[in-house]
């Protein structure tokens, strides 16, 4: 693209503002293929490939990282679609999570490893002393299910994990509402615990052998080996939707658009600022924050609070 051209598109994005985005599912399997769908509609189509064989993934400042059972982690830029780096980590890279600036990656031989992604070096390993094949961290805690059926904690900083509770199956997959952790079992259930104190809540059938989970919007999405991928209400465990990915799905994530990245390059910069201004000027609905159909300093605070706090 000339200078010319890319001055035209930054004067029809700043007169139109940012484009509407939506949240985004990404799944992946064994034969590398990486597939998007949006997740309100469920249909699928191709983001990309990476060449080896995907077996979990996390986001990191706009880009996606697959991991490959072989211990190598491939950036994949999801505007180009292939990977633009990649590295190696001594794990088989059960599942990854991103925490903060770090990202923790689980193993079958029973470590779960603090990586630095831009450093690509290991900061820090924590030992279960399992077969992990699930992580899922909030609230300063880590919670690592496995294939014995037992989960683990221990908190972010701490070196070894404690016996938190234990699950009705093999563990294949867990998350987080915010309140509780979900996990996914082998055979078809998922179990909620409180993530306070491991006691037992409830669980719900799902059909599926729960390869993946995430959450989206108050629903959990739950994945099958098979490539279908079943979206229930994550209270009542009710059926809402049934999506089909075309292929075995090992890794499953839900991207949520920064907001504060208003063109949706992956970086934030001053254009993002002077096209939020101009939107914001324009009522144009993109700028209208708080969604109260008011455009007001209320919306310029809303942004420059989400700008200066960054994007993961």
């Amino acid at each position: 693209m000339t200078r010319t051209a890319r001055l035209a598109s930054i004067v029809t994005l700043a007169c139109l503002g940012a484009p509407v985005l939506a949240d985004t599912i990404y799944v992946a399997g064994p034969d590398g293929i990486l597939m998007k769908a949006d997740a309100d509609t469920g249909v699928f189509e191709f983001a990309g490939v990476c060449s080896g064989p995907v077996s979990s993934m996390a986001k990191h400042q706009g880009d996606l990282l697959l991991a490959d059972s072989n211990g190598v982690i491939y950036r994949i830029d999801l505007d180009l679609g292939f990977p633009v780096d990649l590295w190696p980590v001594p794990s088989n890279c059960t599942d990854m999570v991103m925490y903060g600036d770090s990202l923790y990656i689980s193993g079958s031989t029973g470590q779960v490893l603090r990586v630095d992604p831009v450093a690509k070096q290991v900061t820090d390993t924590y030992y279960a002393n399992d077969d992990i094949r699930a992580l899922s961290i909030f609230n300063n805690t880590i919670y690592a299910g496995a294939n014995s059926t037992a989960i683990y904690r221990t908190t972010v900083g701490f070196d070894d994990f404690e016996m938190f509770t234990v699950c009705g199956g093999q563990v294949r997959s867990a998350t987080t509402d915010g309140t509780d952790l979900l996990v996914g079992a082998e055979h078809a259930i998922v179990y909620r615990f409180d993530a306070t104190n491991g006691n037992y809540k409830s669980t719900f059938s799902v059909g599926v052998n729960c390869s993946a989970i995430a959450m989206h919007g108050g629903d959990v999405l739950v994945s099958d080996t098979s490539g279908v991928i079943k979206r229930f209400d994550a209270q009542t465990g009710a059926l809402k939707a049934t999506y089909d990915a075309g292929f075995r799905v090992n890794a499953m994530i839900v991207v949520t658009p920064c907001l504060a990245d208003f063109n949706g390059d992956g970086s934030l910069n001053t254009l993002d600022v002077l096209l939020f201004l101009n939107a914001w000027s324009a009522k144009d609905d993109s700028a209208d924050l708080d969604g109260n159909g008011t455009h007001d300093t209320l919306d310029v605070l809303n942004f420059l609070n989400l700008y200066n706090a960054g994007c993961n």
